[in-house]
């Protein structure tokens, strides 16, 4: 019984603390960020198949815990293949990641890469750092780490 009861708290303690990864349509993920607030959107495309990716989200997951309580919102958006929710899932939770965690369900990737920057060629791991207030927006195709991120969000918040 005992063990029962230690196995159900342990799947309750996971559901409470997990991180969920919704489907989201591109238009609707580009909807939360052109939004004209005067928030900073720090949004980062990524796959668990990208090693680059990978080694790159600790810096992210620091810099937004570098900016809590300030207007800045991280969203990740994996590229990994739609049916691939539950490894996705998996992954985020494993590492423990915190934020807003987006599976693209869009399958044609043609039908919104220009819509985040004309020359990206889709490549990734790509972060667009956006703010409607400030007019800023800085899109960059390859890895960042966790100063250069710092430094591109400050900038966006002063303008």
């Amino acid at each position: 019984m005992k063990k029962i009861l230690y196995l159900f708290s342990l799947l309750f303690a996971f559901s409470v603390f997990a991180n969920t990864v919704e489907k989201k349509s591109f238009e609707e993920i580009e909807a939360s960020y052109k939004n004209g607030s005067d928030t900073t959107y720090v949004i980062n495309f990524w796959a668990t198949w990208c090693r680059p990716c990978l080694e790159e989200l600790p810096d992210f997951q620091q810099s937004q815990t570098d900016f809590k309580g300030q207007k800045v919102k991280f969203i990740f958006i994996s590229l990994d293949n739609p049916e691939s929710e539950a490894r996705v899932i998996g992954f985020v939770n494993k590492k423990g990641y915190e934020g807003a965690f987006y599976l693209l369900s869009d399958s044609d990737p043609n039908s919104w890469i220009n819509k985040i920057n004309i020359d990206w060629e889709g490549n990734i791991p790509a972060t667009l750092i956006v703010n409607a207030a400030t007019k800023t927006e800085v899109f960059h195709s390859g890895k960042y780490n966790h100063e250069e991120l710092n430094t591109l969000i400050t900038e966006s918040l002063k303008q």
